[in-house]
């Protein structure tokens, strides 16, 4: 009766909570979003109490947002490094808002998904017209693998450290990738059962490898942790594999393109 009682009003809260979070700024409709998660997937343990216990449907389905964020191109004129570091600081912090909202690598997302993989879009990057036609050929933030290993998300915390929780890192050298900002781009959480790729649990993921598998993951293996059946992602890709049940899953964060958004990787989007 008190699992009961504490289950429903957790639900009660939770609806309550998203009726008042209507229209609200983009912080709060974050930090809903981090509440529904963890409290749709919560762990019960005791005497004849089951060991996991779903109380939505989905709980990344529930009170999540997508946010649309605009880069101005009269604001990005003169081509200059600070103006490169601060569009480069702008896409790693969608990224890791994106990894946040959904427990940071730190929840068990869900138990259970209709599919074996599901995705959903936190926000989407939109150049505007002037942007794309007049500085994109300029504009590019390359080696973002590299600006995420040395430069701090939180105190004491680099990029790459937090969107892999802390995770053992797989095998350097990491590509030196470029995103060319000429069209939108989508930052992606995914949450995919763990049944592909034969990892380690608290494996970290780096673009389209994952620690302690040093040959190239490719088809289902390389879809589980966010990249194309080639083993190739478009953008940049980071994740975790969390816990020791497929049903817990490997999640992953991605910043890429449209085409970066296929039935192979994402076969349900949430939201």
């Amino acid at each position: 009766m008190g699992l009961m009682l504490v289950s429903a009003f957790i639900v009660f809260f939770m609806i309550t909570v998203g009726m008042v979070a209507t229209g609200v700024g983009k912080e709060t409709s974050i930090k809903q979003c981090k509440l529904t998660t963890s409290a749709g997937s919560l762990s019960v343990k005791g005497p004849g109490l089951a060991s996991h216990l779903t109380l939505l449907e989905s709980p990344v389905k529930s009170k999540c947002k997508t946010f649309y964020i605009d880069i101005k191109g009269k604001k990005y004129g003169k081509d200059t490094e600070e103006e490169k570091e601060e569009l480069k600081i702008l896409v790693m912090d969608e990224v890791a808002t994106c990894w946040e909202q959904f427990g940071a690598g730190k929840t068990a997302v869900q138990e259970e998904t209709d599919t074996d993989r599901a995705c959903f879009t936190c926000s989407i990057i939109f150049p505007d017209k002037k942007f794309k036609n007049e500085l994109s050929a300029k504009l590019i933030l390359n080696d973002m693998y590299t600006f995420a290993l040395m430069h701090e998300y939180k105190k004491g915390t680099s990029y790459i450290t937090y969107l892999t929780s802390e995770g053992t890192l797989p095998e350097q050298p990491y590509p030196l990738r470029s995103i060319t900002l000429n069209q939108p781009y989508y930052t992606v959480f995914q949450v995919m059962k763990r049944h592909a790729a034969d990892a380690a649990e608290d494996s970290a993921v780096v673009d389209c490898k994952i620690a302690g598998i040093k040959d190239k993951l490719e088809g289902e293996q390389a879809n589980e942790i966010g990249c194309n059946s080639n083993g190739e992602v478009e953008g940049i890709n980071f994740g975790k594999a969390v816990g020791k049940e497929n049903s817990e899953g490997t999640l992953t964060v991605r910043l890429v393109p449209a085409t970066g958004i296929t039935k192979e990787n994402c076969r349900m989007m949430l939201g």
